[in-house]
């Protein structure tokens, strides 16, 4: 534990003290601080011993898991979970298949391939695979295997690997013994960091046949760390694993799964906490809205609580259509930037194609030409990397601007229509700051919207630019030349417009997602406006001796600071 979570467990006594008992997203907050279970996923291109890395230190050195010789393996993320016996389990259709004392082979046939086709096949057929094993090191974790992050396969790696790390409390990138390549930067910055995803840490494996010493570790250590720095990361920590010439590790198997741990609680505890803090500040501006709206009903006659509940009817109902009215204003208008994202993905995509093609024609004979295609895959996967994160980012960042005017908008209607009616006897002041926290659609859209990042698109072009057809012995030097540039122009152009339809077919996906959302948001803000009729028909059936005005509103104001403490 550290400051930060004695902080909020102070503040979460005085709520106690204030007469608000913490409620079950408070509670279930504080539980996942007090009792935590992490999430830790093993990332890495394949054969850097991701795999090996859990069967050595969770699995007690059993090989339990599929490791790849060669070629990509893994096609499947499977979880590892303390369990009282040895037991796998996955689900096939509607059915899932328990399988009890499990061994390597019976794992693998439902995990791993080397085949492509089968791979896919145990990809499409296969989910909610599971690991139970009686290890210590495994109480209060589980581990995920997961697909190498160089697969070819990137519909695979999209569903596997990339959706569960916004998922994680943390994520163990294992890597070789030497300077990280070109793809592993790639990932880290392009499908890691620019998404948002920050608890991470290196392990880099060293085993026997790696010859790398111990006096090296250092030395490499500052070479990673200068290499994240670059792009920007200079806190990941960066963690050696070693083997002995029989393949057992150096460190004990608990010291290595403590450093990992311990990254994992470091890295979570904070986001914990302010998820607790977010769930305090719902539920005491709740507590504020019934308690001023209480105020607000004090000392009215039965007829003039007829006139406040006639009025307060009216501005709800007007306030349910501008909620309506505003959603399709930005369900339109999120659609409207869309189509812009989308033509613009279309006119970014283009320059990169163009730009390839005329290297392709600038190059001096057929030899370099057939370099440059060959490169095709990781020079253009780049360029278009970069157009996606650029092109999403904007979208996401268009969307987030549209929810704020929508929540300003719901705030001022809030303001003009029902703190009239509602709050006009209370005492002004800070109460009028309050009526801001009341509209909570802003904070509750900003805190729950999905991260950017989950869409990337693949090239696809090792397959096809690499096997281009050129017969020397038939065409001359520069018609072979001109024959290869060709078929890569229309292979590209077909591969462009594939891109393209996705991206359309994506962003599309996204706006629903985003307008599913905001309609829950919206929901949540009517159902909370209902309290107002709530507070004027308990009122109706008291008497103003049953209210002391004064303890109200001094509970508002402690409430209110409290509040302000969690800000």
């Amino acid at each position: 534990m550290n400051d930060s979570y004695y902080e909020v467990a102070a503040q979460i006594e005085r709520m106690r003290e204030l007469g608000v008992e913490p409620g079950n997203e408070i509670l279930e907050a504080l539980r996942e601080i007090r009792d935590p279970h992490y999430r830790i996923g093993f990332v890495g291109k394949f054969q850097t011993g991701k795999t090996h890395i859990i069967n050595k230190i969770f699995l007690n050195d059993e090989n339990l898991l599929a490791e790849g010789i060669g070629l990509c393996k893994t096609a499947v993320t499977v979880e590892i979970r303390h369990g009282g016996e040895k037991q796998f389990s996955y689900g096939y259709g509607d059915q899932i298949e328990v399988i009890t004392n499990p061994d390597h082979d019976k794992i693998a046939k439902t995990t791993a391939a080397t085949e492509d086709d089968e791979r896919v096949k145990l990809f499409n057929d296969i989910d909610n695979a599971v690991l139970s094993y009686p290890g210590e090191l495994l109480r209060g974790v589980s581990i995920y295997d997961t697909p190498g992050i160089d697969d070819p396969n990137d519909e695979l790696l999209r569903e596997t690997t990339y959706k569960l790390l916004p998922e994680l409390d943390m994520t163990v990138m294992v890597v070789a013994p030497k300077a990280l390549s070109r793809a592993e930067l790639r990932f880290l910055q392009k499908k890691i960091f620019s998404c948002g995803i920050g608890r991470f840490m290196m392990l880099v494996s060293c085993k026997p046949m790696d010859q790398c010493e111990p006096e090296d570790e250092e030395v490499l250590r500052t070479q990673i760390q200068n290499q994240l720095s670059s792009i920007g990361r200079t806190d990941i920590p960066v963690c050696f694993y070693r083997e002995d010439a029989d393949g057992h590790p150096l460190a004990a198997d608990n010291s290595v799964a403590d450093v990992i741990i311990s990254c994992a609680q470091k890295f979570s505890l904070a986001n914990r906490c302010d998820k607790l803090r977010k769930a305090m500040a719902a539920q005491l501006r709740e507590e504020i809205t019934r308690l001023t709206l209480a105020g607000g009903v004090y000392g009215k006659n039965q007829s003039e609580l007829i006139g406040m509940k006639s009025e307060a009817i009216q501005a709800l109902n007007e306030l349910r259509q501008s909620i309506n009215d505003l959603q399709n204003e930005f369900s339109t208008r999120l659609a409207q930037y869309g189509t812009i994202c989308v033509h613009g993905f279309e006119a970014d995509i283009k320059g990169a194609r163009d730009k390839f093609v005329s290297r392709l024609n600038a190059a001096d004979g057929l030899g370099e030409a057939q370099d440059l295609l060959n490169n095709a895959d990781s020079d253009l996967q780049q360029d278009l990397e970069d157009i996606i994160v650029t092109r999403m980012h904007g979208f996401y960042g268009a969307a987030r601007k549209l929810a704020d005017e929508l929540a300003g908008d719901l705030r001022k209607r809030w303001q003009e229509n029902i703190c009239p009616i509602m709050f006009r006897e209370v005492d002004g002041g800070r109460v009028q700051n309050w009526n801001s926290a009341l509209i909570t659609i802003g904070d509750y859209i900003l805190s729950g919207w999905l991260l950017p990042g989950g869409f990337f698109l693949s090239l696809g072009l090792r397959w096809i630019l690499g096997k281009i057809p050129v017969i020397k012995s038939i065409l001359p030097t520069n018609l072979a030349k001109d024959h290869m540039i060709g078929v890569a122009e229309e292979s590209l152009d077909s591969q462009m417009t594939r891109l393209v339809e996705e991206f359309a077919e994506h962003i599309a996906g996204e706006e629903k997602k985003i307008c599913e959302f905001l309609a829950c948001a919206n929901q949540k803000e009517i159902e909370r406006q209902q309290n107002l009729l709530n507070a004027i028909s308990d009122r109706e059936n008291k008497n103003d001796a049953d209210f002391d005005i004064v303890a109200i509103r001094e509970k508002i104001s402690e409430l209110g600071n409290l509040l302000e403490q969690l800000a």
